[in-house]
């Protein structure tokens, strides 16, 4: 089922879990940045809520906050697991991404984006993580959004040799407006 179809009550509370930690993320933006919860900010839910073994509040959320002109992305905050090739291992994680430049049509009313980054990470135990993240979406300010979001992480040994490769699978989002215009 599309995440943009869920409940007004599951989207408030997806609201009430997400913006506190959009809006720190986007702290780093704020010049160019909304109020959270105006028409430019989008929260919803991926196609992998509720999350079945990552049990973090934000893990199956997304949150877009836009500028008003929906000419950038000021922070994209998106819960997710990857399941992990060594039995009972997974990567749950926030993947936040900050100041993409968007493709904008319809008057400048919708805005387009896509990325890909690859991240390092430092894990307990003297192991490290890299992380390939491809993500793009489409918003339409004040009404609704969808996107795609897919990460694969290879786990390394202080050695530098890959111990275990984890992988979410392609991840669908819905997105609303928490205000509309």
């Amino acid at each position: 089922m599309p995440a943009c179809r869920a409940s007004a009550g599951v989207l408030a509370a997806v609201a009430v879990t997400i913006l506190p930690a959009m809006t720190e993320a986007t702290a780093v933006a704020a010049d160019a940045s909304p109020a959270p919860g105006g028409p430019s900010t989008f929260v919803g839910t991926t196609s992998q809520f509720p999350c079945r073994m990552d049990t973090e509040s934000t893990c199956g959320v997304v949150g877009i906050v836009m500028s008003k002109s929906m000419a950038r992305l000021n922070s994209l905050t998106l819960g997710f697991e990857a399941k992990c090739q060594a039995p009972g291992q997974f990567y749950g994680t926030r993947y936040i991404d900050l100041r993409l430049s968007t493709q904008r049509s319809r008057g400048n009313r919708t805005a387009s984006f896509t990325h890909h980054q690859t991240l390092d990470q430092t894990l307990p135990g003297d192991l490290r993580a890299t992380i390939d993240v491809h993500h793009s979406g489409k918003v339409t300010y004040g009404k609704k959004g969808r996107g795609r979001f897919q990460v694969t992480i290879a786990i390394m040994d202080a050695d530098g040799q890959q111990i275990d490769t984890c992988g979410s699978g392609p991840i669908t989002y819905g997105v609303t407006a928490a205000k509309r215009a």
